[in-house]
């Protein structure tokens, strides 16, 4: 497929015509690197852990019923992320994203955040590419996010610190104390 063929950020980072490639994760990564290959363009697309652990909740949790749980409330969610199954499509989901993208965010052509993907990326690639690209369109369930405590808040942060801490020193927004 090309850019315009793909309505969703999960499928347009996957594969852009025959120019962008999409390297997944660590092994994906670390097989390039031993079999020499150079994709046109690394890029890192990362999103604030608290966003994503929202996001997780409500689209695995709540709409898609990808667990055995009697409390499906973001609070028990929340209380359940160290403990999560890492192999189970909310384990899967809920990972810390340094598990896929590594803390050397140096390797990475560019690092765009989800919220400014379609800008900063659209922006980074056209020219690259010597296109115009469409934008592409966000996943937005429209839901509020839902009320938790401090103490949950710090398990979101305590649970994923390292992507915190890796994430922050390219833009400065990850602040495992704001939220």
């Amino acid at each position: 497929p090309t850019w315009g063929q793909t309505g969703t950020k999960t499928q347009a980072r996957e594969h852009l015509g025959d120019r962008l490639i999409h390297i997944g994760g660590p092994d994906e990564l670390q097989w390039a690197k031993q079999n020499g290959v150079k994709p046109d363009v690394l890029v890192a697309c990362v999103r604030d852990p608290l966003d994503r652990a929202y996001s997780v909740w409500r689209d695995r949790i709540v709409k898609k019923q990808r667990h055995d749980w009697d409390d499906p409330s973001f609070d028990a969610y929340i209380d359940r992320l160290h403990s999560l199954d890492p192999e189970s499509d909310c384990g899967k989901h809920s990972r810390p994203q340094c598990e896929w993208l590594t803390e050397d965010w140096e390797q990475y052509d560019f690092c765009v955040a989800t919220q400014d993907f379609d800008q900063r990326l659209k922006r980074y690639l056209d020219p690259l590419l010597k296109t115009d690209l469409p934008t592409i369109r966000a996943n937005h369930s429209g839901w509020d996010r839902p009320a938790t405590d401090q103490h949950r808040l710090n398990k979101i942060t305590e649970f994923y610190n390292q992507d915190y801490r890796a994430w922050n020193h390219v833009w400065g927004w990850f602040d495992g104390q704001n939220h």
